[in-house]
């Protein structure tokens, strides 16, 4: 098991720490200090894997402690514990070889999360030990981001506001990473959290297909751009209630996805989910802004972008699977869509696919 070190000057705080039951987690304590300066001096004595300690320590700065720790030889992994939401200091601590920080108080099944995280990270270091030049800035701050993905993740889905705070304070924890490497990382982030968004909810994709173009690939030389796109990607799980699937506007939703190929009526999807038709008309466009019909219709259009790249069936054959009795209404609609005919859209996929 990794050993640990808390360094904590409340003796409750040291003790609720010593309570938790680390060895669940491939963890135990190997000692507690309530300074800096008996830290180190314990470090001196044996190694330890962890240390846990508290930003505000009294017999010196907690910046400098971790100056020290980072000038040692045997480097162990840092988990900052703040009292406070200061950012500031976990934004200097990345630079300090800091692998992750909580804020008190916290959940023991949060800090259960960082400490798997810790584990897997104490693996990899440990197998790169014979290269230590390789362990320092970028590894640290890389293991930091990698950390606050995941629960990034799990507040969108949940459509918790906080996803949007967090977000932020992630960025601006990384101010202090070189430009390049701060591009890379948050540009990393936005382009998981997109692909996990669209495995779970493809067809979000096609029906904003104006603000969805195409997933983040740079910066854009805007210092907004994360911001923008962490802000958009929200706005569409709030837009369609995608955390609730409880919910009238996300079973409106689901069911025009799943019966595609039927005349989709307000009055059919209505009777299947046991709304009134004005009821649910008056919900759709209050929440997103557009008309049930609106929706279906560029629904349609994408799924028969998808029919024609398949190559498999002509073109009124699509038209009749997709609910339109009249090829000619179909070609309207869809030219109105994408810009394009039919024909031209499935040549232009014979071009792209040939090439």
């Amino acid at each position: 098991m990794y050993k640990v070190l808390i360094l904590d000057e409340d003796r409750g705080s040291r003790y609720m720490l010593k309570r938790f039951p680390w060895g669940r987690y491939g963890f135990e304590v190997l000692d507690e200090a309530a300074g800096g300066h008996e830290a180190l001096a314990k470090l001196d004595e044996g190694r330890a894997d962890l240390v846990v300690t508290d930003v505000r320590i009294s017999d010196m700065d907690g910046m400098d402690f971790l100056e020290a720790l980072h000038e040692r030889e045997q480097r162990p992994c840092l988990i900052l514990l703040s009292s406070y939401n200061d950012f500031e200091y976990a934004q200097q601590g990345i630079g300090l070889g800091v692998f992750d920080y909580m804020t008190k108080p916290f959940s023991a099944e949060d800090f259960g999360q960082m400490l798997r995280r810790a584990n897997i990270y104490l693996q990899k270091t440990h197998c790169s030990e014979e290269q230590p030049t390789r362990m320092g800035f970028d590894m640290h701050a890389e293991y930091l981001l990698n950390a606050k993905e995941k629960e990034l993740e799990e507040l969108l889905f949940k459509g918790s506001r906080n996803f949007l705070e967090q977000a932020g304070k992630l960025e601006h924890a990384t101010a202090g990473l070189p430009a390049e490497r701060r591009e890379t990382f948050l540009v990393g982030i936005l382009e998981r959290l997109y692909h996990a968004f669209d495995k779970k909810f493809p067809w979000v994709k096609n029906i904003e297909v104006k603000n969805l173009e195409e997933h983040p690939d740079r910066m854009d030389g805007s210092k907004d751009f994360f911001t923008h796109q962490i802000r958009e990607l929200f706005s569409f799980v709030d837009k369609y209630d995608l955390a609730n699937e409880q919910s009238l506007l996300y079973s409106i939703c689901r069911t025009v996805q799943e019966n595609i190929e039927a005349e989709l009526s307000l009055n059919a999807v209505a009777a299947k989910i046991g709304i009134s038709s004005d009821y649910a008309g008056r919900l759709f466009k209050r929440r997103t802004g557009t008309n049930f019909i609106g929706f279906v219709t560029r629904t349609k259009m994408e799924y028969g972008k998808l029919l024609l790249e398949s190559g498999r069936l002509k073109n009124y054959e699509i038209s009749m699977r997709l609910g339109y009795s009249n090829p000619d209404y179909f070609r309207q609609l869809f030219k109105l869509h994408t810009g394009m005919t039919p024909t031209e859209y499935r040549n232009a996929c014979r071009r792209k696919i040939f090439r």
